[in-house]
């Protein structure tokens, strides 16, 4: 995988500004965030660019098939039209928060004896339409641990 970001460094202040090519915040240019982590930036004074690098988690991936079988759903939380970042409702509703149907799921990355996982789980709320249903799928890293 390579990214790419350009901009300027201006040496006087210690300080890189992105071009408007991309989108600076959550929703584009982040350092140390999810799997990417002890960034660091060097310059390159031949090529005149700093490089950033970091460390990223290496994973196989895995087909599993899940079946979840719930006898009704009617109990299920309305979903508020606010929550319009995803990324936030799942900090907010983590897999230790309950809910009324959910958190479920699986320990994924998960040891033999599950001394380490990271849960990946789902919420199910009402939709505005009261035939349809929103489904909530979320990592939640924070819940890596050692029992």
């Amino acid at each position: 995988m390579s990214i790419t970001w350009s901009g300027t460094y201006h040496t006087n202040k210690d300080r890189y500004v992105p071009d408007n090519t991309s989108a600076n915040g959550w929703s584009g240019l982040r350092y140390d965030y999810g799997n990417f982590y002890a960034s660091k930036t060097f310059f390159d004074p031949a090529k005149k660019w700093r490089i950033p690098w970091g460390w990223a988690n290496e994973f196989d991936d895995a087909n599993v098939d899940v079946v979840f079988l719930f006898s009704s759903l009617d109990g299920a939380e309305q979903f508020n039209s606010s929550w319009a970042n995803v990324q936030d409702l799942c900090g907010q509703k983590g897999s230790g928060v309950p809910g009324i149907v959910g958190p479920f799921g699986l320990l994924t990355l998960a040891s033999k004896r599950l001394e380490e996982f990271t849960p990946v789980f789902f919420r199910i709320f009402k939709a505005e339409d009261p035939n349809k249903y929103k489904v909530l799928m979320c990592s939640d890293a924070r819940r890596i641990f050692k029992a």
